[in-house]
């Protein structure tokens, strides 16, 4: 029985109420939500931008994307890392393709579950920025090369997390792995737990707030700093480009150095 019969049919032997309630969820569901499914099984192997035919994708809501991606998640494969890395593809496409056609306020229930690059190439607009809530974690290389996204997650990163987005934001509730922000540029990011080092690689016009200070800063020269608990200052590429790193230990102390980052930019 693939993972889809498990996931549309009744389940056969013992199963998880977690998989129970999955299944009464897909059955309730249109017909569309149950095709996605069958088209990721159908088509994992094959490649593109997003993994799958951009095109061909179901049009879902965000309700039902996330349907999906539990789904996914919860059934087994005899190769877990490809699986892994399909189902990630996917459902970026989902996203991508929802989007287009005016969905937003996306929610991924990721839970313990680390995906690897999430958020690919997914691409908002200024003035309607793609909103997705992460309610778990946000795996490795999150929002590599995306534009214009709002993001938020409550778990933790791995590494190079943001890694080479532009023009967004992205507020992390729990810790940041080693090299986090690498490459991103035109962007915030908050992270309110712990920071890994090597943070801010390659980053230009970004600004990093840290709710519970830095760790070990990166240099061109490869020379480390030493923890800065408070402002962390200025991390400069050439003479037009840079990124300001502050940290403090609460949100009143914020404000002091947030204000100085608006003269400073």
């Amino acid at each position: 029985m693939t993972f889809i019969d498990m996931a549309l049919d009744p389940f056969k032997g013992k199963v998880s109420s977690k998989q129970s309630d999955l299944v009464s969820r897909i059955e309730s569901e249109s017909p569309e939500l149950q095709e996605a499914l069958r088209m990721f099984e159908e088509d994992k192997d094959k490649s593109s931008k997003f993994g799958f035919p951009l095109e061909k994708l179901a049009i879902l809501n965000p309700n039902q994307i996330d349907l999906v991606l539990q789904t996914l998640i919860t059934s087994k494969s005899s190769d877990p890392d490809k699986h892994r890395l399909a189902l990630v593809s996917y459902v970026n496409g989902l996203i991508q393709r929802s989007y287009d056609q005016s969905y937003n306020g996306f929610i991924l229930s990721t839970g313990d579950f680390n995906p690897f690059m999430a958020l690919k190439e997914i691409t908002g607009t200024k003035d309607r920025l793609m909103k997705i809530h992460i309610h778990g974690n946000g795996g490795d290389y999150l929002g590599d090369l995306s534009r214009y996204l709002d993001v938020t997650v409550l778990g933790n990163v791995g590494r190079d997390s943001p890694h080479r987005a532009k023009n967004s934001i992205f507020r992390i509730e729990g810790d940041s792995d080693m090299s986090m922000g690498y490459g991103t540029w035109d962007s915030k990011i908050v992270v309110q737990g712990k920071v890994g080092d090597y943070f801010a690689q390659y980053s230009q016009r970004t600004t990093f707030e840290f709710m519970n200070g830095c760790g070990f800063m990166w240099f061109q020269d490869n020379k480390k700093n030493s923890d800065m608990p408070k402002d962390c200052g200025f991390i400069a590429h050439d003479a037009k480009t840079y990124s300001h790193i502050f940290a403090t230990l609460g949100y009143k102390g914020m404000w002091k150095y947030r204000n100085k980052v608006e003269r400073a930019r």
